[in-house]
């Protein structure tokens, strides 16, 4: 609806007039942007619902552009800390001859550390593309690891000596 007060206020300033729907006359001369049939209508293309869902705004687009999580900075970071994240673990499988938390005290740490900053690269990501970022099959793969990363700390932090 807000579409069609759009395009009647803007054939109106023409000096057109609104017929049923998608349908108006007009003047040639302001209805210039519009395609006639050659029918005496000028026929309109109205978005359906679901592109109208899916329209970018340029505030929105302008928004994520500027967002921390499009920050070249912010992504070599991260990247920096997947890589070292993947040595820590590499070292742990190799150290660890114990299961209790008290004996890799260290490596814990360091685990719970690198499961928080990518529970927050995540919730910036989510802020930045709102529902959009599940469509992305890489941020779906993220998630799935930093679920899995938090199951692992619970799953530490409660088992049994």
């Amino acid at each position: 609806t807000s579409l069609l007060k759009t395009l009647e206020s803007r054939w109106a300033k023409a000096g057109a007039r609104v017929g049923p729907l998608w349908r108006c006359s007009a003047p040639a001369a302001a209805m210039k942007n519009f395609m006639g049939a050659g029918d005496g209508y000028v026929h309109v293309k109205v978005d359906t619902v679901f592109e109208q869902l899916n329209t970018r705004f340029r505030e929105d687009l302008v928004r994520k552009r500027n967002h921390i999580a499009s920050n070249g900075k912010f992504n070599g970071f991260l990247v920096l800390l997947i890589l070292l994240n993947t040595v820590i673990i590499g070292v742990e499988v190799d150290n660890t001859r114990s299961k209790n938390i008290e004996d890799n005290l260290v490596f814990f740490a360091a685990e719970l550390f690198f499961a928080i900053v990518f529970c927050v690269e995540l919730l910036a990501r989510l802020h930045q593309l709102g529902w959009d970022y599940f469509l992305d099959q890489w941020n779906m793969f993220d998630y799935a690891l930093v679920g899995l990363s938090i199951a692992d700390l619970v799953s530490s932090l409660t088992q049994p000596d």
